[in-house]
């Protein structure tokens, strides 16, 4: 156990694949120096060790072994040559955090050094410089580690972020060689991508007024590979009002993402320091520090906002570090996969005299998120310090959590298509039957490889009681009037209009067709299947199958006659119907 402390990166708070990502992440006072990330890009190292203890009883723990023996060492290392974090070329936005380093393999103690050196970083576009501020100069070598440079990009000219999708060019210059054999300066790209994205659009398209017999809708499909599966989901609108409480009955619809080992929903008391108990019933949510980690729950609605719609709730706070932790709402536009800050406070204090003596109010204007599917999560970070306990006299406190004036969705159903680009939404795929004046949420996703992507933008649709075409038997399985199921040269549209099957390739030999009379004239005549309606039936003629003239219908009520012309050498004729979805 000592040897593994003294010879091993540590971390509290985590364990498993989220230590690893803390390590290269390297964040907080006094790891300016990355020295967990440099270890473990440390060319010569072979051979490492890791080792786990979960959350429990203890806080969650992780110790990788880095520094061991030459016999774990190449015989012949990798030296010579820089390597970077972000690495460069193509770098997921995951995992690219606040601090940049430079590193030079070396057997060399002491060479190069980065003691004069500078960064620049621009984008590639257009020249656009990033301001960049020098944080660590390293010097290392031979088991203690390679020499480095570490740096921290300025992001507010560029949206406060590294833009994805975007090649910056960063370029190390008045670097000292020494005797490593390394260049006075270093250029390299790097171009942060978001993994969680295709740059296909994707979506569902189709009638925004589906009859309750139901209709066929399209996913756009992701050209190149395509995708391994799509899926759809149809969900019902709730308009209804709701109040997130904390109480145990009704269940809070909640998603706990807080650190095992104490109660998200928890009674509280008044305290004789003069912080109030719960707002209204007995429970509030709790948010507190068993252990280094961030602690957040997730309000587990999809939220449809309107234009007058506001976030509301209250809060409070007890023992916290007034500046490292932070209370915050965030909302996300894409099903989770990110998240921008709505509001945020800074945490009350350490002494008892600071806790909040009643609860605050809150409200959070959603107008910009009108009619988008929302998600809303409150996160409290520690900020590099914090007071570790669960207990009721630390951390923060919510209750009654609500979006006004707006609807959310309910349970949705979700049907796996497979790598088929269209469906039918009907009583199965809508998990219920469907309803007249019921308004429903359609969207699709694709998976590709092991990543299932983000939801479509919705498409929204109410449904109506069906006629014409939409009543037909067959429009469910068939699809539109412009389709052609049992692709028998005939459109769906045709087959309705004269009664005959959609599904039966062999029928198309009963369309009526074309007689000629005793003055040589061609007449097609037909009358209207019982039950049809919403078609204008017509035809037209030509002498050269390229420019096509109307006839005029002679015939009356629900029969249709045209007759062409006398005296022409050639002539051909075609039914010509519209059909109304």
């Amino acid at each position: 156990g000592q040897e593994g402390a003294e010879k091993g990166n540590l971390a509290r708070g985590s364990f498993g694949a989220n230590s690893i990502d803390r390590y290269i992440e390297d964040s907080g006072v006094g790891n300016e120096v990355v020295g967990h990330r440099r270890w473990f890009l440390h060319p010569p190292q072979t051979t490492m060790g890791t080792g786990d203890i979960p959350a429990g009883g203890q806080p969650a723990t992780n110790a990788v072994h880095v520094i061991d023996s030459s016999s774990h060492r190449a015989t012949n290392p990798v030296v010579g040559s820089f390597y970077s974090w972000p690495a460069a070329g193509y770098m997921p936005s995951t995992v690219v955090w606040p601090r940049w380093s430079l590193q030079f393999s070396t057997p060399t103690f002491g060479s190069p050094t980065f003691g004069s050196a500078t960064v620049t970083m621009t984008r590639v576009s257009d020249g656009a410089v990033v301001p960049t501020t020098v944080v660590h100069r390293y010097t290392g070598g031979g088991l203690s580690g390679d020499p480095a440079i570490v740096w921290e990009p300025n992001w507010a000219a560029f949206g406060g972020s590294p833009p994805v999708e975007t090649e910056f060019e960063i370029t190390v210059s008045g670097i000292s060689p020494g005797a490593s054999g390394a260049a006075s300066s270093h250029t390299y790209r790097v171009t942060v991508i978001n993994e969680e994205a295709v740059t296909d659009p994707y979506e569902l398209t189709g009638n925004t007024t589906p009859p309750t017999s139901g209709t066929t809708y399209s996913v756009t499909p992701l050209t190149g590979v395509g995708a391994d599966q799509y899926e759809v989901e149809v969900t019902g609108l709730n308009s209804g009002a709701w109040v997130e409480g904390a109480e145990d009955t009704p269940s809070p619809m909640v998603i706990d993402d807080t650190t095992s080992g104490y109660d998200l929903l928890t009674p509280l008391t008044p305290s004789p320091f003069g912080s109030p108990g719960a707002r209204t019933g007995s429970n509030v949510f709790h948010l507190a520090f068993p252990d280094f980690v961030d602690q957040q729950f997730e309000i587990d609605r999809t939220i449809i906002p309107t234009a007058t719609s506001t976030l509301n709730f209250w809060n409070i706070f007890r023992f916290a570090v007034p500046s490292n932790n932070r209370l915050s709402a965030e909302i996300s536009t894409d099903s989770g996969g990110s998240w921008t800050e709505i509001w945020g406070r800074q945490a009350g204090g350490l002494n008892t005299t600071l806790w909040d003596k009643s609860w605050q109010s809150a409200s959070v204007d959603l107008e910009s998120y009108a009619d988008q599917p929302i998600r809303i999560r409150f996160v409290f970070r520690h900020g590099g310090s914090a007071s570790i306990s669960t207990a009721l006299t630390h951390g923060c406190f919510l209750d009654d959590i609500q979006v006004t004036s707006g609807s959310y969705l309910e349970s949705g159903t979700i049907t796996n298509l497979g790598t088929a680009t269209s469906f039918s939404l009907n009583d199965t795929t809508a998990g219920t039957a469907l309803s007249e004046g019921q308004t429903y949420y359609l969207r699709a996703r694709p998976t590709l490889g092991c990543r299932t992507f983000g939801w479509s933008d919705p498409l929204i649709v109410t449904t109506i009681a069906p006629s014409g075409y939409a009543s037909w038997t067959y429009a469910s399985t068939v699809g539109s009037a412009e389709d052609d199921f049992d692709s028998d040269g005939l459109l769906n549209g045709f087959e309705y209009a004269f009664g005959l099957n959609p599904t039966d390739a062999s029928d198309a030999v009963n369309l009526p067709e074309a007689t000629l009379n005793a003055e040589n004239q061609l007449t097609l005549s037909f009358t209207e299947p019982a039950g049809v309606s919403g078609v204008s039936y017509g035809a037209q003629w030509s002498t050269n199958l390229v420019d096509w003239f109307p006839l005029t219908d002679i015939g009356r009520e629900t029969t249709h006659t045209f007759v062409t012309g006398a005296g022409m050498p050639r002539m051909f004729v075609r039914w010509a119907v519209i059909v109304t979805e």
